[in-house]
């Protein structure tokens, strides 16, 4: 007698990917399962877009690809979990895509392979976040103080220096700068002195 599929939870129920999958206990399976996943999505995707506007027939390649690489994934109906990870991991990708190509930094020919977590309301591990342009949330550089000796040297960091403005209170106030894209300029232009050497492991 063949085993029980495993079935994917009704949609909106507040549950993680790992958890879904019965893996609980297997920490070690379900990172081996992403990495399967995230490796064979650079050979068989276009990562620089999201799921939605991925190739049916590669698509159906990738699907076939991972079920032969990591047999894990027999274990459930037609292999939901693919989709669920592969979902929000290529919406990842297609963002970082995004801010490369706005800040001209190679766009489609370098977007980071990040690993993502099942969840999305999860913090990313500084191991994980090697060779991308995010930085952990913990790392964020203070917009003011990280450019404040740099506007003189490079344009693109002029260009939001200006955007500052001192409340009554004292408290220094920002308008119109996107945080994640300013710390995108500071990580690719190597500043040392403002801990980003750190934020990254090597």
């Amino acid at each position: 007698m063949a085993p029980q599929l495993i079935n994917e939870p009704p949609p909106r129920r507040s549950i993680s990917l790992q958890q879904a999958m019965k893996l609980q206990n297997e920490d070690r399976a379900f990172e081996t399962a992403k990495k399967c996943l995230r490796a064979l999505s650079k050979k068989f995707l276009d990562v620089h877009v999201p799921y939605t506007q991925q190739d049916p027939e590669r698509w159906d390649i990738f699907v076939q690809k991972a079920i032969n690489r990591y047999p894990l994934f027999k274990k459930y109906k037609d292999a939901w979990p693919i989709k669920w990870y592969m979902i929000k991991h290529l919406g990842h990708t297609a963002y970082v895509s995004r801010q490369q190509t706005k800040f001209g930094q190679g766009g489609r020919g370098q977007v980071a392979n990040n690993p993502e977590s099942d969840n999305p309301d999860a913090t990313m591990g500084e191991s994980d976040l090697k060779g991308s342009t995010v930085l952990p949330l913990g790392d964020q550089v203070d917009p003011v103080s990280a450019t404040s000796g740099l506007a003189a040297t490079d344009p693109r960091v002029e260009g939001l220096t200006g955007q500052t403005s001192t409340g009554g209170n004292g408290d220094v106030q920002t308008s119109n700068i996107d945080i994640v894209s300013l710390n995108d300029i500071l990580y690719h232009m190597n500043i040392s002195g403002l801990g980003l050497d750190d934020a990254v492991d090597s």
